[in-house]
């Protein structure tokens, strides 16, 4: 937080202008290494120049340094020390701005000491008649101070006000490091009031400022924040890495404090990841520093969740030591919020220790704490370890009902997110009261209705963007299912990984089936060992004599009987499954055999996706074709045989059929002036490149137009498509990123969002001399009237079966077909 940006322009004004005593000099260096966050520097600068021949009692330049000292005892959460230094006011009253700001640095200490009717007379005296005539740059110190005590009191309206109105001062002084602060609190408004979503522009516009003018601390904290929303939103990945970033700049400014609570959020990520010994080394190294500055409402926190570590690893006895001393520290020091998560923890050790009646009151009461003070992530743990405790009661009905909660919970607080990035992740952080449900529902002989909630938590950004969320996603039922499996003669396999164990159901034309599969750690380990089999260019037989059918067996051979030659599948994968391409399991070991040579596999984002589609058009339509781009840039080299796929491709087609854009002409903006909505066919060939951190920014690599030569999926989304079948010819095109509930993100995902039925997209890099091979192929088929899903296995089949190197699953296997269309029924086989 800034509090003397202006200080040296008043003052000087007061005394008539600059002076060339070397006080002046001095106090300008410190105040610059305060703007830069070396706040150890500042205070080791001011004491030691306190003492110098000038700056004793009763001289303004004492003044000077004792604010610029208390302004970086602020910046570095020291209130108690601030108060003490700025005992006794200012020496030197004239000009009146010294007073002004005098109060406001106490009033901002008043505020972290939770002293907050002092601090609102100190902010109100600190102007008084003088804030009209006040310089811009005071009166932005004055909107912030009075910003902070709002969030403190959580009186949103007016924080926001305050803080819009220090921007607008802090802009017409022309003083950016207040603007950085003041952006900071306007994201702080929205950050303590649990709408990360909101909050995450304003961070990042403070950062960028603080990051151009080199304000390292005022960036840190802001970055500090921005962590702890991607945290809260389940994007775990991100959040680690900004904290990164953090920890090196507190230390950089010698900000024990922040160092300390940058630990313990960090322990959070890990505590949320399941890493639960990375969880409990930060606490303590948390806890070492918040001991060592005497952060007494930290010690209590980091203790709190070092006892919710040890009771996720089952170590009860380092929970008891860890919340008792979290219980007697909220004692001293009461803190809601904090008191909220220590109330849960005492709950779970009851439960521990078989106090099941005590467990179940501090429960409640924690829900009922949570939702006062909208505290998302407690309401929903709560809620699943109530469940789990009527569950161990044999109360079905009250566990059923908690669960329920828990899935309109999530509901409710993922729809009111403005991003779909955090619509995502956010997902993703709900998935594991949705298993916790799941499992009940199993346990108690409901598979059914396991599989309905299942599906309705997949995909479901993917359904609103369609439309079809209410319809299609709330409504879904196994009946539904097992109809529209008859109706097109087709076999869904939905799969659901977990950390206990995973699951598979079979939905046949007769019936609904389950079976129990391996945990997904195991699962994940068998489609590591496969998926490093194929990129080593193995054939059937060298991967039989390494691994032989085990994964096969793992995933589908459970249901293998319920599955029979020639069917059509349509798999909804889970977890580390959707970096697998099933076709490539070996149904057989010997003799070695693929699945693709047994069945059609077609890939759904979920069954109620597919519950909403009809029938894909006899006729695919016309094709759009944009390829063989100019090299754009040093890192993407020539495609020699996308020129030979694109002419392949066009070949096949009349004239009156097909647009075709290649070479210069081939850049980002000629996909949407083609007004691609008008064709059944778009084909892409070109590079793509998976943005892991964000998939919607993935994009394929086109000619160079201006300064852009990327398409990106999220661009490709905002156009609605009817396409029948839009391929994309590249290298990993299939998704960047994984989200539990979501799946695969990115260019598939992105073309389904936009409207087309099929996708044929990439999971690994490969030649594009196979890919030219394989997608000339698919489009002799596709112009013979096949359906997508026969036009692909056709071609990869013709590949399997050559004599050459083509015939390995790492050159036929890369592409899937994505769909949201219900397979056309074939006739029907005897033994569906």
């Amino acid at each position: 937080m800034a509090w003397l940006g202006l200080l040296l322009l008043f003052l000087l004004a007061g005394c008539g202008g600059p002076t060339p005593q070397p006080p002046d000099r001095i106090y300008q260096d410190a105040r610059l290494l305060l703007r830069q966050g070396k706040l150890d520097k500042v205070l080791a600068e001011v004491d030691r120049n306190l003492k110098r021949p000038g700056t004793g009692s009763g001289s303004p330049w004492r003044d000077r340094f004792v604010l610029l000292k208390a302004e970086a005892l602020v910046a570095l959460d020291r209130p108690d020390d601030v108060i003490a230094t700025l005992d006794g006011g200012p020496a030197v009253t004239d000009p009146a701005d010294a007073k002004a700001l005098w109060r406001l640095l106490r009033a901002r200490a008043l505020t972290m000491q939770r002293k907050h009717k002092e601090a609102a007379v100190l902010l109100e005296e600190a102007l008084g008649p003088a804030s009209e005539t006040a310089l811009p740059a005071l009166r932005a110190e004055a909107a912030l101070a009075k910003a902070f005590l709002h969030i403190r009191t959580q009186n949103w309206i007016p924080a926001e006000a305050a803080a819009r109105q220090a921007l607008d001062e802090a802009s017409r002084s022309g003083d950016t490091y207040l603007q950085a602060a003041a952006l900071r609190l306007l994201g702080s408004r929205w950050f303590f009031n649990s709408r990360y979503d909101q909050a995450i522009p304003w961070y990042e516009q403070s950062i960028a400022v603080s990051e151009e003018r080199g304000y390292r601390h005022v960036g840190a904290l802001a970055r500090h924040n921005l962590g702890i929303c991607y945290f809260r939103l389940g994007d775990y990945d991100r959040a680690l890495q900004l904290y990164s970033y953090v920890q090196r700049d507190y230390a950089a400014c010698g900000d024990l404090v922040g160092q300390e609570k940058c630990l313990g959020v960090i322990g959070n990520v890990h505590l949320l990841r399941g890493d639960y010994v990375a969880a409990m080394a930060s606490y303590r190294k948390a806890l070492e520093l918040a001991r060592q500055i005497k952060e007494t409402d930290d010690v209590a926190r980091w203790q709190s969740n070092l006892a919710q570590a040890a009771l996720d690893a089952n170590d009860l006895e380092t929970a008891e030591a860890s919340i008792s001393e979290a219980v007697a520290l909220r004692e001293k020091v009461p803190d809601e919020l904090g008191g909220v998560w220590v109330q849960f923890n005492l709950a779970r050790i009851a439960a521990g220790r078989g106090r099941i009646q005590e467990a179940h009151d501090l429960y409640s009461r924690t829900i009922e704490s949570a939702t006062n003070n909208g505290m998302t992530a407690a309401i929903l743990q709560a809620r699943a370890k109530l469940g789990s405790l009527y569950l161990q009661q044999g109360n079905a009905r009250d566990a059923e009902a908690q669960f329920q909660a828990i899935a309109a919970e999530g509901e409710s607080n993922r729809s009111r997110l403005g991003r779909d990035e955090w619509k995502l992740t956010f997902q993703s952080s709900v998935i594991p009261f949705y298993r916790d449900y799941i499992e009940f529902l199993i346990e108690n002989g409901r598979a059914a209705e396991a599989l309905e909630v299942a599906e309705s938590c997949r995909a479901r950004l993917l359904a609103e963007k369609l439309g079809l969320e209410r319809k299609a996603i709330r409504r879904i039922r196994a009946a539904d299912l097992v109809a529209k499996a008859r109706a097109s003669n087709t076999v869904f396999l939905s799969f659901w990984l977990a950390p206990k164990r995973s699951l598979l159901w079979a939905v046949t034309p007769r019936a609904l089936h389950w079976f129990p599969l391996p945990a997904d750690k195991e699962i994940s380990r068998l489609v590591e060992s496969h998926n490093d089999l194929i990129a080593k260019h193995l054939d059937a037989p060298e991967i039989a004599g390494a691994t032989g059918a085990r994964l096969y067996d793992f995933v589908i051979g459970p249901a293998r009987n319920l599955i029979p030659p020639g069917a059509d599948v349509v798999v909804v994968p889970d977890g580390s499954l959707h970096e697998l391409n099933l076709e490539t399991l070996l149904a057989s070991a010997a003799p070695p055999r693929y699945w693709i040579e047994d069945v059609t596999v077609t890939i759904a984002p979920s069954l109620a996706l597919l519950q909403a589609e009809g029938r894909s058009p006899a006729r695919h339509g016309r094709l759009l074709l944009l390829g063989s781009p100019v090299q754009p840039a040093p890192e993407f080299p020539p495609l020699p045989a996308a020129e030979q796929e694109v002419a392949g491709i066009g070949n096949l087609f009349e004239g009156d059929e097909k647009t075709i854009i290649t070479g210069v002409n081939a850049h980002p903006s000629a996909y949407k002036e083609a007004s691609p909505g008008r064709f059944g066919l778009i084909h892409f060939s070109a590079h793509a490149v998976a943005n892991r951190e964000s998939p919607l920014d993935s994009s394929v690599i086109l000619s160079r137009k201006s300064e852009t030569y990327k398409l990106y999926a999220r661009d490709v989304a905002a156009l609605p498509l009817l396409a029948n079948v839009v391929t994309i010819s590249a290298c990993k095109s299939a998704g960047a990123r994984t989200y539990s509930g979501e799946g695969l993100v990115g260019f598939a995902w992105a073309f389904l969002q936009a409207g087309a039925r099929n996708i044929i997209a990439g999971l690994w890099d490969v030649s594009d001399r196979s890919t030219a091979e394989l997608m000339i192929r698919l489009y002799e088929e596709l112009t013979k009237g096949a359906r997508p899903a026969d036009a692909l296995r056709a071609a990869k089949l013709a590949m399997l079966r050559s004599s050459g190197p083509y015939s390995r699953p790492y050159y036929w296997a890369p592409f899937q077909l994505y769909t949201r269309a219900t397979p056309i029924a074939r006739p029907r086989r005897d033994r569906m």
